[in-house]
Order: structure tokens, then C-alpha cells, then sequence
């Protein structure tokens, strides 16, 4: 849930922080004073694309910054397997800041990209408008909500139905794949090389017998071997120099030898199995060099064996790998014309083993999507029943389709607006009203199998009449007992059963608009219901009605 909402210089917005309560909260106040810009800030939070005309006019920055608790232990548990973001007091806190035309995200005070931040807020913050965010109503993601209700719903747990999504997801691959390679046979067939020629490059590459990193080894020899010239003559000055010190060493290793007190003792012993030691590290740099004194020979072999692999360099590849690499697709070629039609079958025969296990998997999902589906159209029924939609009917449609990424099912939500009338698409046939209603239906469903920490409700109550918002509003107020809801209205009946209400303001001072938001107690939330009812100033009638309203709606 929200717990603080923070907004600097965005749009007529100067500087206000609002904080926020668990249960129904609801902001109220004329047209254009700055509710849906609030709605628009969080929308930033949740990772929404970046408006720079939105930074307030003569300022160069602006920042959104909420704070809040994740109450839900899947969505926390979620985020942390992701991210590892939420500490033990279960606070996250999100900002965003726009200025100089970049955006800044930042989750616990960690810079994020935004596809981060979309991704954690998901299931935080869901924002409900008359215009947006309608994808219940796109016929193309409709199976993604028949699938969502299966998969969170718990009467259908025994069947695991994500290790059968996760099946068939992994057989329906193995089929595309399959597929694929298939038509590449195809395509390859008309591109394989003549046979001979095939046979004749990799007799050429062969005889040579090159072993792998050939070339780079000899590279890397000859430069080690031509440098020979210029160690002979360090290494004739260094053994002239050490001949020297050493008959000097040997001396003074005799002369140590006649000290017989035994204070030196120790002193002498080391002196000598240095000197014994450098003797030996003498020799071994001595043979070394002797091996490279033979190393004329080996670089006549070495530039001959250069020149005898030149030609498959020009032909097949600079480098070894290459050269190999060529090798083995030459002999796959030769296999495969020498094999193609009995490759083909086999290919076709994969083909058909994937596509039967995908369609057997998929036939499994279409029986359990139809369990699901009756009961959605129960649920979603029973909610449309609640919501004064009683002569409307909700149905889930299905067809048969070929086999794709979601099974054998192309699934369509339908609804009866009146009894006796054809069932419609849902975009074919709510009015704004309904379209409302529906979606309020739609949530108080869905939430209850995968609850949010919030949901905002940007003027839901438009194009219904006070009877119905009655019905909204209940229904708005039961859903915040489980979810923290944030509800925009201009009805009387929605301010009435809040339990908080926020009234957003502006004033214009030296030629410049702000906005305002003040938390309302119980006499000025009494005040702003009767405003309501009355259409203007409140009077005593207005107010007694007011009285009444807040009364019966909080029953």
C-alpha cells in the first residue's frame, strides 16, 4: 500500500506530500484541479513513459517520490527472488526524476532501469481508468486472464498447472524448432556443393593432418625462435660476466671455509647454499640455451610447414579453428547428400512426435481452461448481479484453432447486455457505464485470487446514475477491506462510505497555479457531500441530506 506520495514541479503541481491510509481512500475537488495529475505521478512510479512537458513551467527538474509497504508475502518474495530489494520492515521506496529530458528510476534509493521498475510495480499499484489499462476488453489478451484465473485460483492446484504450461511451452518449442530445421534441409538441398568437389576439399584439408591451433603455435614459435640472434649476445655477455663473479664467489666460499668460530657457522651455511644454488640456476640457463643453439632446424621445419598449409588458409580460413571448422561442415554435407532423404524423414518424423506431444499437452490446458472458464462466467455473473447488471450475462467463448504459442484455444469474452439479445465482444458492447461496472467486476474477481497492494480508480463513477454509484460504491468499499484503494469521484454516495477523503484544490498567486490537497475531517467531509447533492453552496437541506447519505452508506 501507499504510504507517502511526494510530488516537486510536476505540471501545477509545486510541492505537496500526501499521506496515505490503509482502506478507501478518495479525492474529491473540482475539474483541473490536479486529481488525475496526482494519478498521472504515480502512474511515473509505476514505470509509465516519461512526459518532460510535464516539469512544472520555469523549473528544470522534476520528482515523484512514494514510499510504500508490501503487506502481500508473494509479491514480496516475488521481487526479492528478482531483485532482492525489500528489507525486513517490508518498505520500498520509489522515485522518479525528470529533468534535462532524461528519466531517473530509483527503488530503495538504487538506480533501476525502468523495464526494473515496471516490473516490480506490477503487482504493487494498479490503476484503473475509464480509458486506459482496458485490457480485459482486448479480444487478443483474453486467454491471458482465462489462464491467470486458472493458474491462481486455488481449486485447480492439484492439476500443477504451471509444470503443464512449462510442458507444453517446452514441447511446442522442440515442434517450431523442428520445423525450422526441416524447411533449412529444404533450403540447403539447393545449395549443397557437387559431391566431388565436396570429396576433394576434404582430401586436401586432411592430407595436411593439421592439428588444432597449428598455425597459431607456429606463429608464435618462429617469432620466439627469430629472436635468437639477439639472446646469443645477451646470453654470451651475461656468461663472461658470470665466470667472473663466480671464480670470486668460489674464492671467497674457501676463504669463509677456514673461519672455524661458531658464531659464523650459520651465516657461512646460508652463504653457501646460495652460492650452490646460483651455480645450479647457472646451469639450467646455460641448457637452455643450448636448445635454442639447435633451433636452426626446427625453424627450416617450421617455415616449411607454414608454406604447406598457406594454401588451405587462402581456401578455407586464416586460422585453425577455421580451417577445422570448415572440415567438419564439408563431411556434414557430404553426409547429408550422401543421406538426405533418409535426414529429411527422420527431421519429418520429430516433427510429428512434437506436434502430437504439444497437441496432446495442449488438449489437457483446453479441458482445465473450460473448468475455469464456467467458473469465471459464475463469478463474474454473481459480481454483475451485485453491480445492478442482473439482465446482462457474461460469457467465455471458445474456438478451435491450429496449434500455436497458447495451445489449440482462441478464447473471446462475450456479454448479453439485455436478456433475449445477442451476445456481443465486451468492446462491441458496454456503454461507458457498463464498461465500468465490468471492470469493476473483473477486479473485485481477479483481486481476490491475486490481490495488489493498491488500486486507483481514476473516476469510475462516470456515466452511472446515483442508484448504481450506490452499488459501485459498496462494492469499491468491500474491495478496500482487502486492498488499499485510491478512488477519484465526483459522487456523492462514494465520499460518503470512504473512509478518508482528500480535497484537491488550486490558486493562482503572481500569475502562477498550484495545486493544494488537504486531508478532510468528518464535518468538512459532510460539507463537501452535501456541496455534492445540492450542486453548489451547501444549505441546510443539502446538509441534513448529507447526514443521511453518510449515514445509511456506512451501514
Amino acid at each position: 500500500m501507499i504510504l507517502s506520495l511526494n510530488i516537486k514541479n510536476f505540471a501545477i503541481i509545486e510541492d505537496i506530500n500526501i499521506s496515505f491510509n490503509n482502506g478507501m481512500n478518495i479525492l474529491l475537488g473540482e475539474t483541473g484541479a490536479g486529481k488525475s495529475i496526482i494519478i498521472d505521478a504515480i502512474g511515473l512510479l509505476m514505470g509509465n513513459r516519461s512526459d518532460f512537458d510535464k516539469i512544472r513551467n520555469g523549473e528544470n527538474k522534476a520528482l515523484v517520490e512514494g514510499t510504500f509497504q508490501i503487506t502481500n508475502k508473494v509479491i514480496k518474495n516475488e521481487i526479492n527472488e528478482k531483485y532482492n530489494l525489500i528489507e525486513e520492515d517490508d518498505i520500498i521506496v520509489v522515485s522518479r526524476t525528470l529533468e534535462n529530458g532524461k528519466s531517473i528510476c530509483r527503488l530503495n534509493y538504487r538506480i533501476v532501469p525502468q523495464s526494473v521498475l515496471k516490473d516490480v510495480m506490477e503487482g504493487i499499484i494498479d490503476i484503473h481508468s475509464q480509458h486506459k489499462n482496458n485490457s480485459f476488453f482486448l479480444d487478443k489478451k483474453q486467454i491471458e486472464y482465462v489462464d491467470l484465473y486458472l493458474n491462481k485460483n486455488k481449486e485447480f492446484e492439484c492439476y500443477k498447472i504451471n509444470d503443464l504450461f512449462s510442458s507444453y511451452e517446452e514441447q511446442y518449442t522442440n515442434y517450431l524448432d523442428a520445423k525450422r530445421k526441416y524447411q533449412e534441409l529444404l533450403d540447403k538441398q539447393n545449395e549443397l556443393e557437387d559431391r566431388d568437389y565436396l570429396e576433394f576439399q576434404i582430401a586436401e584439408i586432411e592430407k595436411c593432418d593439421i592439428k588444432e591451433n597449428e598455425i597459431e603455435d607456429i606463429e608464435e614459435e618462429l617469432v620466439r625462435l627469430n629472436s635468437f640472434e639477439k639472446i646469443f649476445t645477451y646470453f654470451k655477455s651475461f656468461e663472461e660476466n658470470f665466470n667472473n663473479a663466480s671464480s670470486y664467489l668460489y674464492q671467497s666460499k674457501k676463504d669463509l671455509s677456514h673461519i672455524n668460530d661458531d658464531s659464523f657457522s650459520s651465516e657461512i651455511e646460508k652463504f653457501n647454499s646460495l652460492y650452490y644454488e646460483l651455480e645450479d640456476n647457472f646451469e639450467n640457463i646455460k641448457s637452455l640455451f643450448s636448445s635454442l643453439e639447435d633451433s636452426n632446424n626446427r625453424i627450416e621445419y617450421l617455415n616449411n610447414r607454414k608454406l604447406q598449409l598457406s594454401p588451405l588458409r587462402r581456401k578455407y580460413g586464416r586460422s585453425t579453428s577455421e580451417i577445422l571448422s570448415y572440415l567438419i561442415r564439408a563431411k556434414e554435407s557430404l553426409d547429408l547428400i550422401d543421406n538426405f532423404d533418409d535426414v529429411l524423414s527422420k527431421q519429418d518424423k520429430l516433427i510429428n512426435d512434437y506436434y502430437k506431444k504439444s497437441v496432446e499437452i495442449a488438449e489437457n490446458i483446453s479441458k482445465l481452461r473450460l473448468k475455469a472458464a464456467k467458473k469465471l462466467e459464475d463469478d463474474m455473473n454473481n459480481e454483475f448481479n451485485s453491480l445492478a447488471l442482473s439482465n446482462a450475462k457474461f460469457k467465455v467463448q471458445f474456438d478451435r484453432c491450429e496449434i500455436c504459442k497458447n495451445g489449440v484455444d482462441q478464447i473471446l469474452f462475450l456479454i448479453q447486455a439485455n436478456a433475449g439479445s445477442k451476445f456481443l465482444s465486451l468492446s462491441q458492447s458496454a456503454s461507458l457505464g457498463e464498461t465500468s461496472r465490468i471492470n469493476l467486476a473483473y477486479k473485485l474477481v481477479f483481486n481476490k485470487l491475486n490481490p495488489v497492494e493498491t488500486i486507483i480508480f481514476d473516476e469510475i463513477d462516470t456515466g452511472i446514475s446515483s442508484k448504481v454509484g450506490v452499488l459501485v460504491s459498496k462494492k469499491i468499499k468491500e474491495l478496500s477491506s482487502l486492498t488499499q484503494t485510491i478512488v477519484i469521484s465526483h459522487l456523492p454516495q462514494m465520499v460518503a462510505i470512504g473512509d478518508y477523503a482528500y480535497f484537491v484544490s488550486k490558486e493562482t498567486s503572481d500569475n502562477k497555479t498550484k495545486t493544494n490537497i488537504k486531508l478532510l475531517n468528518d464535518s468538512e467531509i459532510m460539507e463537501e457531500v452535501a456541496k455534492m447533492i445540492s450542486g453548489s453552496e451547501c444549505n441546510n437541506i443539502s446538509y441534513d441530506a448529507a447526514k443521511e447519505l453518510i449515514a445509511s452508506m456506512k451501514k
